[in-house]
């Protein structure tokens, strides 16, 4: 007691500082662990879900580049194939007519046209057979029409058309039946050869 009574008096602690003190002792480490460290969790969740969604956004973007960049050389490539094609047919001897299953002209390349006398815009959507046949042949060739777009024969026969200024020409066909996924006669293509001085130089040397 001796001792204490020498020693100088200690000053008291204000409260104020005191109360700070143990708000930051105590208080603020309770705060966060209860409020803000699971809002910081949160934000950390957030940032990497938002992280997740811009890579896959950046994987599509990549991958839709990606695929037209295929398409476009596959429409290229294609576009490239039907100039060819059309090429082929357009400046090829040989009569070239593309029917729809019903006898509709769909295509009519340029020797059709020097040979009948008609343009493709002309005739394209008519039904053949009364268009270019000769009446008294039209219930024949229709027949066989039926039978080779039904998938059967003949693929190949000989025809008259009726040209544009009235003379017959006489035609030899040879025809390919395009079918659908399902096996069914889409279009029937028709490559014909214009014989008709042919006949007529044999039929001359025979009589």
């Amino acid at each position: 007691m001796a001792l204490l009574a020498v020693l100088p008096d200690m000053p008291r602690v204000p409260e104020a500082l005191l109360d700070s003190f143990l708000l930051s002792v105590i208080v603020f480490p309770v705060l966060y662990l209860a409020a803000f460290r699971p809002l910081l969790d949160q934000i950390a969740e957030r940032r990497r879900a938002q992280d997740g969604l811009e890579a896959a956004h950046d994987e599509l973007e990549a991958r839709v580049e990606e695929r037209t960049g295929e398409l476009a050389r596959a429409n290229e490539a294609l576009r490239r194939e039907r100039n060819f094609v059309d090429t082929v047919v357009e400046t090829a001897g040989a009569l070239v007519v593309v029917l729809d299953p019903a006898g509709r002209i769909v295509r009519f390349n340029e020797a059709c046209e020097r040979t009948s006398g008609y343009t493709i815009d002309e005739v394209k959507g008519q039904v053949l057979f009364p268009l270019l046949i000769p009446p008294e042949e039209v219930k024949e060739v229709t027949e066989l029409y039926r039978q080779l777009s039904s998938g059967g024969l003949p693929t190949e026969y000989q025809s008259h058309w009726i040209a544009r200024d009235g003379t017959l020409r006489y035609i030899s066909w040879a025809n390919t039946a395009i079918r659908d996924a399902d096996g069914n006669v889409e279009f029937v293509i028709g490559t014909g050869l214009d014989v008709t001085e042919h006949r007529a130089a044999e039929a001359t040397i025979h009589t």
